[in-house]
């Protein structure tokens, strides 16, 4: 007959090594949401085609208020009309199991009808018991408008200097030549 204190004892340590990881478990969920709430990048969820989660740098970047305005929508009423077909076609597959680019560019439909260039980076993962689309977006709205304005400034400066009939030369200051 056991020890009626041992299995008194042996509960007990049970009890206070579950409250333990418990509150292990509670830190970890604080600590993520706050990452989460945290993060620079939108974050997103899609389940069935429908945002079930999106933090509010995502809402900021579509130029919402909230993240829970996005909750409830169907995800391809954010993708401009001429990368939809791309966006989808990647969904379809990737819930499927078929690989497919988790990387790529697009441009989402902001609140107010302009364009943002973002970057997607997405994956699958089960949730609620569903296979879903976790991803981060990205905005690449100012690095795309640098590109363009580099380029721009690019093409200026070699049609000066090939319709330049009295030529032209570089000073190099550091390296002290011409």
């Amino acid at each position: 007959v056991p020890d009626i204190h041992e299995y008194y004892a042996l509960r007990l340590q049970q009890i206070v090594d579950e409250s333990e990881h418990i509150s292990n478990l509670k830190e970890s969920e604080a600590l993520f949401k706050n990452l989460l709430a945290r993060s620079l990048d939108g974050l997103f969820i899609v389940q069935d085609g429908i945002l079930v989660y999106a933090n509010s740098a995502l809402a900021k970047l579509l130029g919402y208020e909230f993240s829970t305005d996005l909750l409830g929508t169907k995800y391809d009423q954010f993708i401009a009309t001429d990368d939809l077909k791309m966006v989808h076609d990647y969904y379809e597959r990737r819930m499927r199991g078929e690989p497919v680019p988790t990387e790529y560019e697009v441009r989402l439909n902001h609140k107010d009808n302009r364009f943002v260039h973002v970057q997607f980076n997405v994956s699958v993962l089960q949730y609620n018991g569903k296979p879903s689309s976790l991803g981060t977006v990205r905005d690449m709205t100012r690095i795309k408008a640098t590109d363009r304005a580099l380029r721009y400034n690019t093409a200026v400066l070699s049609s000066m200097a090939d319709d330049n009939p009295l030529g032209m030369y570089v000073v190099d200051y550091q390296a002290d030549r011409i």
